[in-house]
């Protein structure tokens, strides 16, 4: 369960600090669900006192087993269908486009990452497709600010950064970069549904020497 105000009295805390917290009844939830039928709608507030025994750095390996359900080493469809479904139920919901299918999304994530073509995904074949992604996102981000310093150059009045998107995700959601850029736009989160019915653009093929 995830409560969002919960969730934003936590950001920045460290290693065994102590922290109270008091969420009003508008952030304890995030959408209309069984799962907080025991949460007051009234004016209320939850305290909560919280300690943090331990703030793990985020990995590639940590990631891998976040999703690796079994822990049998490997990425399936199934695993992948479970996944969105627990973020569903934990979230209110697993994709911010609704249309998207679990399954067709599932298919579409393993035939991203299965340099193999077993129809599922190891550890080295996640690494090396993450890897690769960053790689590209890398060149996208030196070749916007090169764009940028241009147009400051050409204009001396600021202009308004445009409203990109979110953050790529390491998660299921990675998937949703299809230019991988870093930032899954408004109009990539749009065209999911429809870009998961065909196989990805980008297909996990690599030179002998890289394999």
């Amino acid at each position: 369960m995830v409560m969002p105000g919960l969730d934003k009295g936590m950001r920045g805390m460290c290693d065994t600090e102590l922290r109270k917290i008091s969420v009003p009844f508008r952030l304890s939830r995030k959408n209309k669900s069984k799962v907080w039928k025991h949460i007051p709608n009234d004016e209320h507030w939850l305290n909560f006192n919280i300690e943090m025994l331990e703030v793990e750095e985020w990995s590639l390996e940590k990631q891998f087993k976040f999703m690796d359900l079994n822990n049998d080493t490997y990425i399936t469809e199934s695993e992948l269908i479970r996944l969105a479904e627990t973020m569903r139920k934990e979230f209110g919901k697993a994709w911010t486009n609704e249309d998207i299918d679990n399954i067709l999304a599932a298919k579409y994530y393993i035939t991203y990452f299965d340099a193999n073509g077993d129809s599922k995904v190891d550890f080295e074949e996640f690494k090396q497709i993450i890897e690769r992604d960053q790689a590209s996102m890398e060149n996208a981000a030196k070749q916007k600010t090169q764009m940028a310093e241009i147009d400051k150059t050409k204009n001396a009045k600021k202009i308004k950064p445009e409203k990109e998107g979110r953050k790529r995700d390491p998660g299921f959601a990675w998937i949703l970069d299809f230019n991988n850029d870093g930032i899954v736009s408004i109009e990539e989160n749009e065209m999911a549904d429809q870009v998961f019915q065909g196989p990805p653009a980008i297909l996990p093929i690599f030179s002998k020497d890289e394999l």
